[in-house]
């Protein structure tokens, strides 16, 4: 599969001088711990006549192809011609206000079936009113249940840390998680990444306290600066073809090291359930158990499969 740079998102900044590109050949230690990038003055150029540098580490500034970031040792070079598999994916960095927001690339299909989730998304979202956040938060029906097929999340949560929702939307079900957890006197400290501007500007108003803990991003190619003791994330629409790949980027990049991966997945009554246990085995990941939760009235099911990072 060729992987090609991913475009600057529209929400991005901009600046060329604020966008880096180092290329994978030499492992290079986390950004924190770089030292200040400059320019070589001695140019070489690649096989299709592109300029790098000697160590082929840092790239002609004007270039718009701009991928690799350091901080996670992610392979694959298109000025090079080197390519990887999307787990050795290139990644861009943005820079905003001195901090490093990665990317990985992804193939140009994914990255366009992801711009349509997001237009059918906010068409549908927001066409509910603030006096229903549930429904701004995909789920239709009355909020009891909303609690009955999404508490379960909440459930799996056995101690206090760090949370990621990963498709947020307008921040209700991160709002809820807080609600649930501290009933058992457990204390969530949330962040939310979705896609659409427009849902995390709603996220941001309704946990304001937690604005900066909130993120634009594309879930299969946005690559955080931090790792969470919970990430939680659904199944229902992820594509079959990238699915076993985007967990196992989720474990390696978002999943803090004794953290724990919520996978989320609905259904008919016990079709999750069933699902994410023939899913999961044939991924060949271990995962702990699997909470459910079932609203009769519609017989839908909520299935979370909770994968520990240390045992999968």
């Amino acid at each position: 599969m060729r992987l090609r740079p991913l475009p600057l998102p529209a929400h991005a900044y901009r600046s060329e001088e604020s966008t880096l590109l180092i290329s994978s050949r030499s492992l290079l230690s986390p950004c924190s711990a770089l030292p200040p990038f400059a320019l070589s003055d001695s140019p070489q150029r690649t096989a299709a006549g592109r300029q790098l540098t000697p160590r082929d580490e840092i790239c002609d500034a004007s270039c718009q192809e701009k991928i690799h970031c350091p901080s996670y040792r992610l392979g694959g070079c298109s000025l090079s011609g080197h390519y990887g598999s999307m787990r050795g994916a290139a990644a861009i960095i943005l820079i905003r206000g001195g901090l490093h927001m990665p990317y990985r690339a992804i193939p140009e299909e994914l990255e366009q079936w992801c711009e349509q989730v997001k237009l059918d998304t906010e068409t549908a979202y927001l066409s509910y009113g603030t006096d229903e956040p549930w429904k701004q938060s995909g789920m239709s029906g009355p909020e009891q249940r909303w609690k009955v097929l999404r508490k379960p999340l909440a459930d799996a949560v056995e101690h206090s840390g760090s949370f990621l929702d990963i498709g947020c939307a307008n921040g209700y079900l991160l709002e809820s998680v807080i609600e649930w957890t501290n009933e058992r006197g457990i204390a969530i400290d949330p962040y939310g990444l979705d896609i659409s501007e427009k849902l995390i500007e709603l996220a941001k108003e309704r946990l304001p306290a937690y604005a900066d803990h909130f993120y634009v991003g594309n879930a299969f190619a946005w690559i955080p600066e931090r790792q969470f003791d919970y990430v939680a994330t659904m199944l229902d629409i992820i594509p079959e073809k990238y699915e076993e790949e985007y967990i196992h980027f989720l474990l390696e990049h978002h999943v803090a090291p004794q953290g724990k991966l919520l996978l989320l997945k609905t259904g008919a009554y016990e079709e999750p359930e069933v699902w994410l246990h023939r899913r999961l085995d044939r991924y060949g990941i271990i995962h702990g158990r699997i909470l459910n939760g079932y609203d009769p009235f519609n017989n839908r099911q909520t299935s979370v499969a909770v994968i520990h990072r240390e045992e999968r």
